[in-house]
């Protein structure tokens, strides 16, 4: 007959809703706007001031918001590339930009790096925005 094992009085309690380092907490929705206007105003001072950058703050400005759209890891951002974006039958409003597949994704110790598709959801959809181009 099976048994509970595991009791009240030996389990370890969670006494708050996030046990890590302060300093390592995930950036609030109102914290997140705050990153993205800051790199879209850099782009805009840098162009009204007719000085050379502002493709790259361009280019950086879209890569933070594809890392928080997607949930990135830093080295399977800095691995991408164009062809990467592609198609998704299950979300065709979305065009070639419906999914992103990630090549050189984390690796398990001793082996290769791990390869996995990520789709464009509708809370993210302004993502599609973001990484349009003619």
């Amino acid at each position: 007959m099976p048994a509970q094992i595991l009791h009240e009085w030996n389990t370890v309690s969670h006494t708050s809703d996030y046990e890590g380092s302060p300093r390592r907490c995930p950036l609030t929705y109102d914290e997140a706007q705050a990153l993205f206007d800051a790199a879209d105003g850099r782009v805009e001072e840098i162009r009204a001031r007719r000085r050379k950058g502002a493709l790259a703050g361009l280019r950086d400005a879209a890569a933070s918001k594809t890392v928080y759209a997607f949930g990135l890891r830093r080295q399977e951002t800095c691995c991408l590339d164009l062809p990467d974006l592609r198609r998704s039958p299950k979300a065709p409003q979305y065009g070639r930009l419906g999914a992103l597949f990630v090549r050189y994704g984390k690796v398990s110790r001793g082996g290769p790096p791990k390869r996995r598709t990520l789709l464009t959801v509708p809370e993210f959809d302004w993502i599609v925005e973001v990484l349009e181009y003619p």
